[in-house]
């Protein structure tokens, strides 16, 4: 039988586990509440850089004996920055505990020498490259910061050129000792862990850690408006996103609205398969939910054949008409339901996903759910909650961005 622990260290670090007794691996991550929205246009791209920079080295270790002793533990490891979080993990057999915490606690507090920061920044850089060379990705990012409108949540994850140049090794450590503070970090540990030891070891490596002052800026804000195309003759198809206004992620709201999205554009069996990608006028369809903490929205993204794209757009509106106005019927939701129950159950079979998932819940929703929970959940979502969705959020982008070949 599973079991959540959770408790707060007197420094202010969050400590959570769920402890599960049939595994034979523990993941654990340390989840550190900042993302791009907590950038100043200045620090544009900091939390990035820093995950990179998190990897370079220590006061008593270098960037080779870091990645050396997450190999000789047999440990995978990463990290990943979002808007809202930036996040630092790694999986691994138990006996290895004590380790990887002493490990983290250590590459959390990194020496940002200035020859690993000028090194490091120019990967940065050609990764940044690397996105502008790809139409989608740079039409998405535009796209995002017109529909949030000047809010934070419109800033550019990997930061511009002009920023990341401007970047000196002060900034990002004034940043990092702001941030990274152990009141605004959770650790989280799922899979074959003791949470007494776990938390005796937090307490060993991590208890010095000095508490600070975060605030986070969760001003609401009001969408932008905004039709926009930029024609690009290199491009071999046409590719559209549209963001539209969504629920906070809070309550029943957050499940509807995931079912919603999914009932209209899953990559497969949704309304969106059907009748663009199984007939072969689309490549792809896709119509999500995004969630951030305290705010919500959704957002679609096909690409076609340049000559398809006024026959695939006329769809997507007669889609969005008939939800709005006939709804979904019983036999999709219910399809749709046991389609997402067996996904959900085979990702958080695997204690990395559930440590994700139980940081993020922690977090953003201030709630602990079991797995059992979220299924008992799903199969509570009623039809009319989701039909509502589109009478409450109608289905007209805010923000319409398309990049190809066409120019009208």
């Amino acid at each position: 039988m599973t079991q959540f622990h959770s408790t707060v260290l007197s420094n202010g670090l969050t400590v959570l586990a769920e402890t599960i007794p049939y595994a034979y691996s523990v993941s654990v991550c340390f989840f550190v509440k900042t993302g791009s929205r907590d950038e100043t246009t200045a620090e544009s791209g900091v939390s990035h850089f820093l995950e990179h920079m998190i990897f370079k080295g220590t006061q008593k270790r270098t960037a080779e004996e870091v990645n050396r002793l997450f190999d000789d533990m047999g440990a995978s490891n990463n990290a990943c920055t979002s808007e809202d979080a930036t996040i630092f993990y790694a999986s691994f057999l138990p006996e290895y505990l004590e380790p990887v915490i002493e490990l983290w606690s250590d590459v959390l507090r990194p020496a940002l020498r200035e020859s690993d920061f000028n090194s490091e920044r120019q990967v940065v850089l050609e990764e940044l490259k690397m996105y502008q060379d790809e139409p989608p990705y740079d039409m998405d990012e535009q796209a995002r910061r017109a529909f949030f409108n000047g809010h934070p949540l419109g800033n550019p994850i990997i930061g511009t050129v002009d920023s990341l140049n401007a970047m000196t090794p002060e900034m990002m450590r004034e940043y990092l000792n702001r941030q990274y503070a152990p009141n605004n970090i959770v650790l989280c540990a799922a899979g074959k862990v003791d949470f007494d030891n776990l938390t005796r070891l937090a307490e060993k490596y991590c208890g010095s850690w000095t508490p600070r002052d975060v605030t986070r800026n969760l001003q609401s804000f009001t969408p932008g408006q905004r039709l926009n195309r930029i024609a690009d003759s290199t491009a071999a198809e046409e590719y559209i996103i549209d963001w539209y206004p969504g629920p906070n992620p809070v309550g029943r709201d957050y499940y509807a609205a995931k079912m919603f999205a999914s009932l209209i554009g899953d990559e497969s069996g949704s309304r969106f398969y059907w009748k663009l990608c199984d007939v072969g006028l689309a490549d792809s369809a896709l119509f999500v939910y995004s969630d951030y903490t305290e705010t919500g929205a959704f957002n679609a993204s096909f690409s076609c054949a340049p000559e398809e794209e006024k026959t695939c757009m006329d769809i997507v509106a007669d889609v969005y008409d008939d939800v709005l106005n006939k709804g979904f019927s019983e036999k999709e939701l219910d399809q749709r339901r046991r389609r997402e129950m067996a996904s959900l159950i085979m990702r958080e079979e695997r204690v990395l996903s559930r440590a994700f998932t139980i940081s993020s819940d922690w977090i953003c929703r201030n709630q602990y759910f079991t797995l059992d929970d979220e299924i008992n959940i799903l199969k509570s979502v009623t039809l009319d909650e989701i039909n509502d969705m589109a009478k409450r959020f109608p289905l007209r982008p805010a923000v319409r961005f398309a990049v190809g070949p066409n120019e009208e």
